[in-house]
Order: C-alpha cells, then structure tokens, then sequence
C-alpha cells in the first residue's frame, strides 16, 4: 500500500500531541500572556502522562494498519 509520507492515521504522536494540547489548554485559570508560563504549562504536562497512555497509543498500531488497509491507504478514523 502506498500512503503519504506524513500519514497521521499511521502516526500515534498525533494522538499524543492532541493529548497534551488538550491538557496545557484544559482547567486554565487565566490566560497565558507569557512564554515562559507556557512553556512550564507544557512541561508540566507533558511530563504527567504516563507510560499507560503512551503504551495504549503504541497498542494501537496494529488496528491503525488495519484500518489504512482497509480503507485501501486512505483517511480512517484515527
């Protein structure tokens, strides 16, 4: 099969990404006006996920293959 390069079905840190957006923008008491707050918020968030969540996206892999076959390369639901 022959897909894009940069395949987001085919891509878990996608998923991983919209995870820690979801986090750094989600029960915010204000709104970041600095950089640096930012980029503590990231961190913080960032390092809060854990291994169980990275394993459930890396479990996915075999279904994502599945699907992108399926679907014969093109856009699935992941």
């Amino acid at each position: 099969i022959e897909w894009p390069l940069q395949s987001l079905d085919l891509n878990p840190i996608e998923n991983l990404w919209d995870k820690l957006k979801e986090m750094v923008y989600t029960n915010i008491d204000c709104i970041i006006w600095i950089a640096y707050e930012l980029f503590d918020r990231i961190g913080e968030c960032w390092y809060s996920i854990s291994d169980e969540v990275c394993q459930k996206y890396i479990e996915s892999m075999p279904r994502r293959v599945q699907a992108v076959i399926k679907a014969n390369g093109l856009w699935t639901n992941y």
